[in-house]
């Protein structure tokens, strides 16, 4: 028979390994950078802002963008209409202050509804911007609804870090991004038309951006030693109850 010790090694070894498992795939909580309902969001008429530079039109850090004759907010929700073959939406610029640091975070958003013709679709995405000077230069940013792009300007940097496309509602949607840790953050949202009547509308709400966070320590697995030693231990109890 297995000695009492043998079965509580046994026992321990369960245990550790299944406490592994939970740890390293524990849910990571949430900080929550930036939220919206859009209840008290208005949209100013800034196709193609600049962020920095010594240009006009100049996009503030919070500041909702677009062309308002095609991106609005209605019924606290933000709707953005394609009146062309291709991209109409709008874009907010996020402080780098807001972010705790760099590492990975979450874009959530509701995409409400899409309508227009076949092959219309909506997207949402998330842009860096950095190198930009706030002052007189020709570092800027453009941040550019009509095109779906940030354009750097000088020696100015700007890149995407994530896409969605969707061509039906989809709501609690998820964009995961690495942080630089300095750079601004652009988020786009519009809708995508292919040139065919009726046009493209998208209809977005409950835009947030949040930093993961892991909740518990990652335990290593048990190594290959140490459950050579646990079962050595076991074969010798063995052989002694038997002795």
């Amino acid at each position: 028979t297995t000695s009492p010790l043998a079965m509580s090694l046994v026992s321990l070894l369960v245990r550790v390994s299944c406490l592994t498992a939970f740890l390293s795939c524990a849910p990571r909580a949430e900080a929550v950078v930036y939220a919206t309902g859009f209840s008290d969001v208005t949209v100013s008429n800034k196709p193609n802002g600049y962020l920095g530079g010594w240009f006009g039109s100049h996009v503030a850090f919070g500041e909702w963008v677009g062309q308002t004759s095609l991106v609005q907010v209605s019924g606290g929700k933000l709707v953005a209409t394609s009146d062309t073959h291709g991209y109409r939406g709008a874009a907010l610029v996020l402080d780098p202050s807001l972010f705790p640091g760099a590492g990975r975070y979450r874009l959530g958003y509701d995409l409400e509804s899409i309508s227009g013709s076949a092959g219309d679709s909506a997207s949402a995405s998330i842009w860096y911007a950095n190198g930009y000077d706030l002052f007189s230069s020709p570092n800027a940013n453009i941040i550019d609804t009509l095109n779906h792009q940030v354009v750097a300007l000088g020696t100015a940097n700007s890149g995407i870090w994530g896409l969605a496309v969707h061509t039906t509602s989809a709501l609690n949607q998820q964009i995961e991004f690495t942080y630089d840790g300095f750079s601004a953050v652009v988020i786009m949202l519009g809708a995508n038309d292919t040139g065919s009547w009726p046009f493209s509308t998208a209809t977005f709400d409950n835009i947030s951006v949040s930093k993961l966070i892991p909740t518990g320590r990652v335990v290593p697995e048990p190594t290959n030693a140490l459950v050579g030693v646990l079962i050595g231990i076991a074969i010798l109890q063995r052989r002694v109850v038997r002795g």
